[in-house]
């Protein structure tokens, strides 16, 4: 598990070091604490928005923009029993360096 300590560091570091935006940092911050102390999480950009208090646009915005800072990959996931059925897409998060 993540402290509040140790988040806010990784937060704040990642912050400064990308120059990120206001709301790449909301995203950010949702999607680390959403991990919960691992490098992957898969909430639904409706998730993300409600907990960001910002639109699905919005936040779909931010993902493409920390995918292209590096920041992290996000990977299309499918229900098994469903064929052609979309999950909630993975997202593994580059914490530190």
């Amino acid at each position: 598990m993540l402290d509040k300590d140790r988040a806010i560091e990784i937060i704040d570091t990642t912050r400064r070091q990308y120059e990120l935006k206001p709301h790449e940092v909301r995203v950010y911050a949702v999607l680390l604490l959403a991990a919960n102390g691992t490098r992957e999480c898969s909430p639904t950009v409706g998730e993300i928005a409600e907990l960001c208090e910002r639109s699905r646009t919005s936040v779909r915005r931010a993902i493409r923009s920390l995918e292209d800072k590096g920041l992290l990959i996000r990977e299309t996931q499918y229900y098994e029993d469903e064929e052609n059925a979309r999950a909630p897409n993975k997202y593994i998060l580059r914490i530190g360096g």
